[in-house]
């Protein structure tokens, strides 16, 4: 009590008392014993007839367990004062990133109109609170608070932080009661996954199974014509590691990303052999230590691509299947000639992709036909990405009901 009346009594007599407002986070106590010492240290205040209590000064009761009273009140936050006897171990998530100020600063007329100011410190606790709402899933304050930074920092639009906001906006939306509102299972934003992978922000299924990043129509091509005993190498790992372990019995993959590359080793399956290679002609160069016509698929998406492909042609088998994704970019245009020089047939896959709003194109190239074989028809295939409108709709009937 004797912490809050010194810092309240500071409040008092600072000279943009007007601007001021206070709030008191009570998690720790219950409501009305932190209402009954916010009113006996007023009521002291008053005994010892303090005359600045004839304004009245702005002060709120908050706690993080009423996130939306909370969350209201944060956007308005500076800073934090903590008492003496604060254990700082024991701040919730939310109130740990609010940056510390001392009662002195607080008072210090000179050093308060710095504290005041938009600075660099303030931007990065909102940065953080927008990332905490973000992982909260509390997509409507996340965008709420984006759209705050963009406005005071304009230096964020430059940075792509617009493309965060704009993700929040689109999660922000109630897709469930969307889907409610449709046929079960119709909904392909949220059977395909691609909801998912834009708050998990990278590319997985609906129920959190890895995806490449390729455009989802390359990816629903793909699904039935990999075979079991296929040897695939893969120019940039990640999830499409994961999706073409589970599908083939061999895959070599390189990287060149030493931070990605140790937080993604740990997790690939015994058939998968993973390499770093930093630099980019090592990079490109490790394919050549395996044998000629070894692959069945050769995927380029990742570092050095011309280059990659350039010495991949060796390696891939003649009725061997080339992924290069990203082929809308034009610095890739001498790698697509080169293969058709190379007597390479194209498909390329428009569409969007996993955890993003735009379409990208995935390109298959081909020597042999076989690719084009289809397993069954449209009606009966099984993708991770979900049912198609027809198959939800109008769904084949069984033996039994044909009877």
């Amino acid at each position: 009590m004797l912490e809050l009346t010194t810092i309240i009594k500071a409040f008092l007599n600072h000279p943009d008392r007007s601007n001021l407002s206070i709030f008191i986070d009570y998690d720790q106590f219950p409501g009305q014993e932190a209402d009954l010492y916010v009113s006996g240290v007023m009521m002291n205040l008053m005994i010892e007839g303090n005359e600045q209590l004839e304004d009245a000064l702005n002060i709120s009761l908050v706690s993080s367990q009423n996130f939306e009273e909370w969350f209201n009140s944060i956007l308005k936050i500076n800073y934090k004062i903590l008492g003496n006897n604060v254990n700082k171990s024991q701040l919730n998530e939310w109130s740990d990133i609010i940056p510390i100020v001392t009662l002195e600063q607080v008072t210090d007329l000179e050093k308060y109109e710095f504290l005041s100011t938009i600075n660099e410190q303030q931007k990065n606790f909102k940065l953080q609170l927008t990332q905490q709402c973000f992982n909260a899933q509390r997509f409507v304050e996340s965008a709420e608070l984006g759209k705050q930074l963009l406005s005071d920092y304009p230096d964020l639009v430059e940075k792509g932080y617009s493309i965060p906001v704009a993700h929040s906006l689109i999660l922000s939306l109630n897709w469930y009661e969307v889907a409610a509102n449709l046929p079960p299972g119709i909904n392909y934003f949220l059977t395909s996954g691609w909801l998912n992978s834009l708050y998990q922000r990278k590319p997985v299924t609906q129920d959190n199974q890895p995806l490449p990043w390729y455009t989802y129509p390359a990816i629903e091509f793909l699904e039935d014509k990999v075979k079991p005993d296929f040897k695939v190498f893969e120019f940039g790992a990640g999830n499409s590691t994961l999706w073409w372990s589970q599908r083939v019995s061999e895959v070599i993959s390189i990287e060149n990303d030493a931070n990605w590359f140790e937080e993604i080793k740990a997790k690939m399956p015994k058939n998968v052999q993973i390499f770093l290679r930093e630099d980019e002609q090592e990079y490109a160069e490790m394919i050549s230590s395996f044998p000629s016509d070894y692959f069945d698929v050769i995927i380029v998406d990742g570092a050095n691509r011309n280059r990659c492909l350039e010495i991949s042609l060796n390696h891939i088998k003649e009725r061997g299947l080339i992924i290069f994704d990203n082929t809308d970019d034009y610095n890739y245009d001498s790698s697509v000639q080169k293969l058709a020089n190379e007597g390479y047939k194209r498909l390329d896959f428009w569409g969007i992709i996993s955890s993003y709003t735009y379409k990208n194109c995935t390109s298959l190239f081909f020597r042999k036909f076989d690719i084009l074989e289809s397993q069954g028809v449209p009606s009966q295939k099984q993708s991770i990405l979900g049912k198609g409108c027809f198959q939800v709709m109008n769904p084949k009937p069984s033996p039994t009901q044909d009877n």
